[in-house]
């Protein structure tokens, strides 16, 4: 959906005009790339706030008020317009994002950063499953090799959807929209087993692409200097 929404607007003069004419910002879609993980944030905080102007934008061209070619990126933005739980799934992925982009600026580094590895992609696990609070209590990760032990995808050891946190603003825009027709609760239900299985996948991806599973990166930690001074 974010690619759709830098591509309605790119190499297109006249949608842009159109939709500076309606614009209370001025602003438009950043380019958004499914492998630049370190740009996702500014991406979806973009999307975020001119959100209510491609809502009204849409609708203009709905109206005939704006002429435009209907093609795929459109369609997208459009069928985007009229789900009701878009801006919960945009500030889960902003939370989400958020929490990932330090861990990835920390290491883009040419510095021997291995000794710090471990440990940090422990605490970034530990952070993600307690934060949003998708496994069961009792499982916990006190080390690297319990990290590494753990089945991620075993759905034994799964909350209940019902426990799970999208995080605060999200959860707060949800309770919104269940006061105004409790009708949603049906969307809610389906959007927050959609984030369980985003951040289960997640996290199985962290682990298989991360070196941790690697018994030299995991020993590697008995370098690290505040280790070596305690």
């Amino acid at each position: 959906m974010l690619t759709s929404l830098c591509w309605l607007f790119k190499d297109s003069p006249s949608r842009r005009e159109d939709f500076l004419m309606l614009s209370t910002l001025k602003k438009f879609p950043l380019k958004f790339c499914k492998v630049r993980w370190l740009e996702n944030v500014p991406v979806v905080e973009r999307a975020i706030q001119i959100w209510p102007d491609v809502v009204s934008y849409v609708q203009n061209v709905e109206k005939g008020v704006f002429v435009t070619n209907k093609n795929k990126s459109y369609l997208n933005i459009k069928e985007a317009t009229q789900d009701k739980f878009i801006l919960v799934k945009f500030h889960v992925f902003l939370s989400i994002a958020k929490t990932i982009k330090p861990f990835l600026e920390f290491y883009q580094s040419d510095a021997p950063l291995l000794p710090f590895f471990s440990d940090d992609i422990l605490k970034l696990c530990k952070h993600l499953v307690e934060y949003f609070n998708v496994y069961k209590p009792e499982y916990n990760f006190s080390s690297a090799i319990k990290l590494c032990k753990f089945d991620f995808t075993d759905e034994g050891l799964l909350n209940s959807v019902g426990k799970v946190s999208m995080g605060f603003v999200a959860e707060n825009i949800v309770k919104q929209l269940l006061k105004k027709k409790y009708s949603y609760l049906k969307g809610a239900f389906n959007v927050k087993s959609e984030f369980c299985s985003f951040v289960i996948k997640l996290l199985y991806h962290l682990m298989r692409k991360y070196p941790i599973n690697y018994t030299l990166v995991r020993n590697s930690s008995c370098f690290d200097p505040r280790k070596m001074a305690s």
